[in-house]
């Protein structure tokens, strides 16, 4: 996410529920020219908002699914802009 408070709202539940070992958010500009960071799991959710973005979306989720071993990957678009 890019999203500061995203990040910390995600930590916050993560230590609450004791996941704080597990769960690491990381801020990252999907339009950039870096690489994904390592992981094991990789969430896309309420992302699709314009045609741009759920493109980038799409070269992302490429990306993912080119590695030798990839990461599992969720999208989801809970709230229906996709039209």
């Amino acid at each position: 996410d890019v999203n500061k408070l995203t990040l910390r709202l995600l930590k916050f539940g993560a230590e609450r529920l004791g996941f704080e070992d597990i769960i690491e958010g990381r801020a990252f500009d999907l339009f950039s020219s870096e690489p994904l960071p390592e992981c094991d799991i990789v969430v896309a959710a309420d992302v699709l908002y314009n045609e741009n973005l759920a493109s980038q979306i799409g070269v992302r989720c490429h990306e993912v699914l080119s590695l030798e071993n990839p990461p599992s990957l969720v999208v989801t678009d809970s709230q229906r802009f996709h039209g």
